[in-house]
């Protein structure tokens, strides 16, 4: 019974090796302004193209206006028009957009104000839809929607801390201790303060790594790599580097350059070395 347990419990190990060497695939190699998704590389928010692969390209949407990622603003038959239906955050649509002929007119909120959302170019706002804040902001005023008064929100900057940000758009007036989050690619040192009335303290990401909106105090392992191959960042590693020193981790997610990936083959091969030896030795 024990001999079977033992050949079992290696077999299982051997499995979930393989099956780790199996998933551990490159990312897809992108263009310039594209992520890889779920296999594919996609457009970037605020980006169009034909072909979001290495080779193709994403550009901007012009005046002001935006994209939403995925199949409306990547593919063959993505145009400029068709994609870039939304005004961008910190604007606003006074002039309506069509699919199929024009994008919308967007105007800025001012007072650094932004809707809570890109506003979709189909239907006409007026300036109190400037609701909230631009990240980095929080709210002093709110905005007016009475007829012949119609005003944008008044905002503030989280100046005490850079990458400060309140945690959700701002529908309040708030002071410095709504600052209470760090952007994406910081993390937080210090966290807000409300009876200080001061904002979280945040710390940049290392270049070539990316964070995810951060509302809790920790370190730079809250960071990650582009390249999903490089040292895991943590207190022991600073920055983004490849195992061999010879080779540079990506730039951007999806980048033309980067690590190895780690070699499986051999680690499977030992391990049913390790599982022939076992049973020959019981």
């Amino acid at each position: 019974m024990n001999k079977q347990l033992v050949i079992l419990s290696l077999l299982l190990i051997a499995s979930f090796t393989t099956a780790q060497g199996q998933q551990q695939q490159p990312p897809p190699k992108c263009a310039q302004n594209a992520s890889p998704q779920q296999g594919n590389c996609i457009c970037n928010p605020g980006y169009w193209g034909t072909n979001a692969n290495q080779g193709g390209s994403c550009t901007q949407c012009a005046s002001n206006t935006w994209s939403a990622p995925g199949t409306t603003n990547t593919g063959p038959s993505v145009t400029a028009v068709s994609a870039c239906q939304a005004c961008a955050l910190g604007y606003y649509v006074t002039v309506q957009g069509s699919s199929s002929s024009s994008s919308p007119t967007c105007t800025p909120c001012g007072t650094n104000s932004s809707p809570a959302q890109p506003q979709v170019g189909s239907s006409v706002q007026k300036v109190s839809s400037c609701n909230s804040c631009m990240p980095g902001y929080y709210m002093t005023s709110v905005a007016n929607a009475a007829v012949g008064s119609e005003a944008a929100a008044q905002c503030s900057a989280c100046d005490a801390s850079a990458g400060a940000t309140p945690s959700a758009p701002p529908q309040a007036v708030g002071d410095l201790s709504s600052c209470n989050a760090c952007q994406p690619g910081y993390f937080m040192t210090t966290a807000a303060n409300v009876s200080s009335k001061a904002a979280a303290v945040c710390s940049k990401c290392p270049s070539n790594s990316m964070s995810q909106q951060q509302t809790q105090v920790g370190d730079v392992s809250a960071c990650k790599c582009f390249d999903p191959f490089a040292l895991p960042l943590g207190t022991s590693q600073k920055t983004c580097a490849c195992k061999s020193s010879s080779e540079t981790p990506m730039q951007a997610p999806g980048g033309a350059t980067g690590c190895s990936a780690p070699s499986f083959g051999k680690i499977i091969s030992i391990s049913l070395g390790i599982i022939i030896s076992l049973i020959l030795y019981i």
